[in-house]
């Protein structure tokens, strides 16, 4: 978790619930992430989304009062940014909301109990994780095609010297 303290990550939270956005913002402040930003609302959260930089990181509360669900801004917030990990919080254990969230391409559900917070650290962990491999994929295939290229450099410069000298 150090490491993700030490990036202080932007994560965006949709939650209408105040006293549940204390709570929240009291647990990551104790592990020492302060780059969050609450929305009460699903229709404010995409209009900022839009505009600002993309977040390491969304949750998204299942039922929110008025207007969209969680999961109806969790498919507008997929079409618009595919790879963004966004995780849906619910304070029902129900397997249909929990399937069709994962279809639509939640990252994971998880439910408001007292295991939560831990949940939460642990998926933080593995996004971190999976962007650091992403990266390194990255890196990766630019090596690769460097290493392609200099082999056909190589090559040519090769088949010069050889028309030039004759060899």
């Amino acid at each position: 978790m150090e490491v993700i303290k030490n990036l202080n990550p932007k994560i965006f939270i949709v939650e209408d619930d105040i006293f549940y956005q204390d709570f929240l913002m009291m647990h990551f402040k104790r592990i020492g992430l302060n780059n969050i930003q609450f929305f009460s609302s699903g229709e404010e959260f995409l209009e900022k989304i839009l505009v600002e930089d993309k977040p390491f990181l969304c949750i998204l509360d299942y039922q929110i009062e008025g207007g969209m669900n969680g999961n109806q801004i969790l498919a507008k917030l997929k079409k618009a940014f595919p790879k963004l990990p966004i995780i849906l919080l619910s304070a029902h254990d129900t397997l249909n909301v929990a399937v069709q969230a994962l279809k639509l391409g939640a990252y994971d559900y998880v439910i408001k109990n007292e295991y939560t917070f831990e949940r939460i650290e642990d998926l933080l962990q593995k996004i971190y994780r999976l962007r650091q491999l992403e990266k390194e994929e990255q890196q990766f295939k630019r090596m690769k095609v460097y290493f392609s290229m200099s082999i056909v450099v190589i090559f040519i410069l090769l088949l010069s010297l050889n028309h030039y000298f004759g060899l």
